[in-house]
């Protein structure tokens, strides 16, 4: 129950904003019934604002951080991709999951083997924002959802279009990014109820 109070605060505490999810391909209709779905998360075509590509965001923010500080930009590059598995997946899967807290319809995990249908999450940019004394920028995050049977990756059953939202928490860079996250999380869920019940 703290846990489920802790993830509505998150989602609803902070600076935030989203759009609702559409649909791009597909149909979930097709999918009424279906209670748990494996989840995947995809950075392969990840974008950063303002960077020709993720590989060159890093050289920057290390580059600048190890200037200051042998060590600083290496710790800098280790928690951009650490976080991701600790902080931002969780946040999506928590606020989805406690979406359907009363009623626990659907549910998602990672590496789910009894589960005949897969949620792809493909993060398509991010961006962190920042926050320094009494000036901060939300970070921002734009993904597409997608489904498909487990044993079969190569029909999507379904596809929305780009997912946009913001988050604003913390000063730390990770958590504010996972804002974004677990508001996105809320809204597919909000969109599984819509269409699949």
């Amino acid at each position: 129950m703290l846990r489920t109070i802790t993830i509505l605060l998150l989602i609803f505490s902070v600076s935030v904003h989203a759009q609702r999810v559409k649909l791009l391909e597909g149909d979930l209709k097709k999918l009424k019934g279906v209670t748990e779905y494996t989840v995947i998360f995809d950075y392969a075509n990840v974008t950063i604002p303002g960077f020709e590509s993720e590989e060159l965001f890093l050289k920057d923010k290390v580059d600048k951080r190890e200037a200051k500080e042998v060590g600083l930009g290496e710790e800098f590059k280790k928690n951009w991709f650490s976080d991701r598995e600790n902080i931002h997946e969780p946040r999506f899967i928590d606020a989805f999951n406690e979406y359907f807290v009363l009623k626990r319809k659907i549910a998602i995990s990672k590496d789910n083997p009894n589960a005949k249908y897969t949620l792809k999450v493909a993060v398509t940019e991010i961006y962190s924002g920042y926050h320094v004394g009494v000036f901060s920028q939300n970070s921002k995050l734009r993904i597409f959802v997608s489904v498909y049977a487990s044993d079969t990756p190569e029909v999507v059953l379904f596809k929305s279009k780009e997912v946009y939202a913001t988050g604003m928490g913390t000063f730390n860079s990770g958590e504010r990014i996972g804002a974004a996250y677990a508001v996105i999380g809320r809204k597919v869920a909000d969109y599984f109820r819509r269409k699949t019940f």
